[in-house]
């Protein structure tokens, strides 16, 4: 998992047992429809482990996400998504920020994964986008208004199918 701002990164990285990003929510077996971007399912908490950014190490970050898993478009298996309601805290050594919006991404019915990347391959129809804001330090390297964006990939634990009509 990387957040990345103006060249800057924070890096989770996976360690033996131990994930580096994971994400628990919901979504239900049922069709969703109604205009875009349509509610497919909600999201509990975004956890992150074994974290560093340009100033070392990080602790507590956790980012809080009560918010919902959103699909704009289908083509052929293949649809742009977002998360909405992230609002995450990152603290290192000086260095703190808050990170909040909507995080584009992408879900693609043929391996279940959905990447969450600010490069999607299709144009979606809804823009998501974060924005970083309380940032107490970080030596200039980041700065209040800025809009990093989020790299990461998960595989929805169970097969669901997205289609349009």
């Amino acid at each position: 998992m990387v957040l990345k701002d103006n060249g800057v990164s924070v890096t989770c990285s996976s360690a033996a047992t131990t994930r580096a990003s994971t994400v628990t929510g919901s979504i239900p077996t049922a069709t969703a429809k109604g205009a875009s971007p349509v509610k497919i399912g909600t999201v509990a908490a975004l956890r992150l482990k074994n974290c560093t950014g340009p100033r070392g190490g990080g602790q507590g970050q956790q980012a809080s996400v009560p918010g919902q898993s959103r699909l704009d478009d289908q083509q052929r298996g293949q649809t742009d998504a977002m998360i909405t309601g992230v609002n995450a805290s990152v603290a290192m050594k000086g260095c703190s920020f808050t990170v909040t919006g909507r995080a584009p991404g992408f879900y693609a019915n043929s391996t279940h994964k959905l990447k969450m990347t600010p490069k999607l391959p299709i144009t979606p129809l809804t823009k998501a986008q974060l924005t970083i804001s309380n940032v107490a330090g970080c030596a200039g390297l980041i700065m209040n208004g800025d809009h990093p964006t989020f790299t990461a990939t998960y595989t929805v634990s169970r097969a669901i199918k997205i289609s349009s009509k």
